[in-house]
């Protein structure tokens, strides 16, 4: 028996709608110095629980040795947990008074988890073959955990500083690919990636030998349609990742005019907004009801992302280099089994990589996982308990904020423990 949600005293309630982002900053400045990113999740009006998740991980090779792409890039991850996701009977959850025994949120939080595990672990040199293992490793995660009948949409986009760019996506959450060249050109559509609702994370079809697995996993890299093999995106380009709440009711081209007249953070935090003016239009026009609890429109959450080009992507001169250590960062929105279950939090890893192993990926999977089970400091101990790849790992740290105004800091010392 596991018992997989929180005492609903743990946190206080976040406001109602997300007003403004958390920013997170290192001794390198932005988790990123090539491309401005932002992110927004909003519980909508169908459900009294939020079932998105919205991810961005970062990495960075403090001691400069690896080579591009992988030397500093970064994830963005979308998850829409089904409604129809269910915990089995012999799961122990705390009841909630709106969500039951509804599991979608769950979905969605194991599947990110298992997804960048199963990316970083992945021997494939092509950044779209690691993000398929990493979409086949969330969807066994998911069905081997045995925890009942769960199944969420998963797009994952891949990222570096030279401007490498690959996607994939199993399910309706939606990529859509804004270039420069598009602003010139009307009547060129921006190439989406998503609208599938055949397919999810969870089924398990990853597993099947009786599906084309091209078609189960769509993919998106630059100049597809056109047959070429360049994976570098332009700088200008705008990626902008969507859950069907904001997709289903938001046209493309909509999105890209308000991303070329106004700030990324505003437009982003502004998503939702626009998404009910645009519904409450559409109800007004058939005759149907425009009251807000009546407009139907399910969770919406959304990854913008800019690449500005590698200009500022060079260490800072006041920083040291360091050998065999990485910086890994995840910023992300999270729901859950209640309407005041939700928010942003950030997490910034310094991470030792002896011989090649870091505890980095295993960590950030542990300790998402473990929301809503325990408090903040029991997630990250716990986390680094079951993730250090040897017990003489010498070092790790992590610092934890989120909107609420919790905060926590690790670090493992050889000599003394973790403290």
């Amino acid at each position: 028996m596991s018992t997989v949600t929180r005492p609903r005293s743990e946190a206080p309630p976040p406001p109602a709608a997300m007003s403004r982002l958390l920013g997170i900053e290192t001794p390198y400045g932005k988790p990123v110095t090539w491309a401005e990113v932002a992110m927004i999740t909003d519980i909508g009006t169908t459900h009294a629980w939020n079932d998105d998740r919205c991810l961005v991980v970062t990495f960075k090779d403090l001691g400069e040795t690896t080579s591009s792409p992988w030397r500093e890039f970064m994830l963005c991850l979308v998850a829409d947990g089904a409604t129809s996701s269910s915990f089995g009977p012999h799961v122990d959850i705390v009841e909630t008074s709106s969500g039951g025994r509804h599991a979608g949120w769950r979905a969605s939080q194991v599947a990110q988890g298992a997804f960048v595990v199963g990316f970083m672990n992945s021997q494939q040199p092509d950044p779209l073959d690691k993000l398929r293992d990493g979409l086949r490793a969330a969807d066994r995660t998911i069905q081997d955990a045995n925890e009942g009948s769960l199944q969420t949409t998963l797009t994952a986009l891949f990222l570096s500083a030279d401007g490498t760019a690959r996607a994939a996506s199993i399910g309706d959450s939606v990529l859509a690919v804004l270039s420069p060249e598009h602003a010139s050109k009307g009547s060129k559509k921006p190439k989406k990636l998503g609208y599938e609702d055949s397919t999810a994370v969870g089924s398990g079809q990853t597993r099947s030998t009786n599906i084309n697995q091209d078609q189960l996993i769509e993919t998106w890299w630059p100049n597809k349609e056109g047959g070429s093999a360049e994976s570098r995106i332009q700088r200008g380009t705008y990626l902008v990742l969507m859950s069907d709440g904001i997709s289903d009711n938001m046209k493309i081209p909509a999105i890209e005019q308000l991303l070329r007249r106004h700030p990324l953070d505003r437009v982003t935090v502004g998503l939702p907004k626009r998404t009910r003016e645009n519904r409450e239009q559409d109800q007004k026009k058939s005759g149907a009801s425009t009251r807000q609890n009546e407009l139907g429109l399910d969770n919406m959450s959304a990854i913008v992302v800019r690449f500005d080009g590698a200009r500022g992507a060079s260490r800072p001169a006041t920083v040291p280099r360091l050998e065999d250590a990485s910086l890994v960062c995840a910023m992300g929105t999270y729901g859950g089994p209640e309407a005041d279950s939700g928010g942003q939090f950030g997490l910034v890893c310094l991470a030792g990589q002896e011989n090649g192993a870091t505890a980095a990926p295993e960590f950030l999977r542990q300790f998402l996982e473990s929301e809503h089970r325990l408090d903040v400091r029991a997630r990250i101990e716990q986390a680094w308990r079951g993730a250090r790849p040897s017990r003489n790992q010498a070092r790790f740290s992590a610092l934890y904020a989120d909107d609420h105004g919790l905060s926590f800091t690790f670090a493992n010392d050889p000599a003394r423990g973790a403290r």
